[in-house]
């Protein structure tokens, strides 16, 4: 007998394609859920307590057994796959140029993630090279984190200082990029600390992921999900912080505001 246990992600991934097996009278296939109300460590005191960290996304996976719907995506599912595929090809590091973007975490269950791209010279643009993921952690912690990064790989992080990510741009003792989400249309602000509308930022992805340009390891799993699940309602999305900290490198890669020299 074989046991597949899995928070449910999206519609259309693996773990989906067997619970929907499983629901065809006559299957191999048996499924079973357990709601949060079936365990006795849950009670509607701690449900009061801990339902506002989690996002509306979050919490219907992790507790109400509900698969992300894929209708209202910003990134289409075979563009996704089209990265993850590129991810198996052969992509030469050497002479590479680093590019990092690094998503500070607000409040609740968000995540700081900081990810690395390698640029190269061919079709295939940049390729994912590494992704960390921190909980909530003391601003010193990250700042050193992202210090670190930036200093092994020669790259000029680009970092969101929306909130709480202010001061630990402002703390860096590496050249690095803050940059503010904003709405509108208009990139505005200092080369060093630019305005960038997050409607720009994130197309800027999904323009590079249709013309084939970034390649995603599979390994980097909750990259892939956040990006099958994104939403312009962060709410509805999982693995966003992933997903935001990808742009923030994808935009420098793409030199549509290039990295400024400048003087701490």
């Amino acid at each position: 007998n074989l046991v597949v246990i899995s928070t449910p992600q999206v519609e259309g991934d693996m773990f989906h394609r067997l619970w929907e097996q499983a629901r065809v009278p006559g299957s191999r296939w048996w499924s079973r859920t357990i709601h949060w109300s079936e365990c006795p460590e849950f009670d509607q005191a701690w449900y009061e307590t801990t339902r506002a960290d989690y996002s509306d996304a979050d919490w219907e996976a992790e507790f109400e057994h509900q698969f992300g719907s894929i209708a209202d995506t910003v990134f289409r599912p075979q563009y996704v796959s089209q990265a993850v595929a590129l991810g198996t090809q052969e992509f030469d590091v050497e002479g590479a140029v680093y590019h990092v973007g690094a998503d500070v975490s607000g409040k609740g269950r968000d995540e700081s993630v900081i990810i690395t791209l390698a640029a190269g010279k061919g079709e295939i643009k940049a390729r994912v090279v590494d992704a960390k993921s921190f909980g909530v952690l003391p601003a010193t912690i990250l700042q050193a984190e992202i210090e670190r990064v930036a200093t092994e790989r020669k790259a000029v992080p680009y970092v969101d200082m929306t909130g709480l990510g202010f001061g630990i741009v402002g703390n860096l003792n590496v050249q690095a990029v803050g940059v503010t989400f904003t709405s509108g249309q208009e990139v505005t602000g200092r080369p060093e600390e630019p305005n960038i509308p997050r409607e720009r930022l994130i197309n800027n992805l999904v323009l590079g992921l249709e013309r084939g340009q970034l390649a995603i390891p599979a390994e980097f799993r909750n990259l892939v999900v956040g990006l099958q699940s994104y939403r312009w309602d962060k709410s509805k999305a999982r693995r966003a912080d992933w997903v935001d900290a990808l742009a923030l490198a994808w935009w420098s890669v793409t030199g549509v505001a290039e990295p400024q020299m400048f003087t701490l």
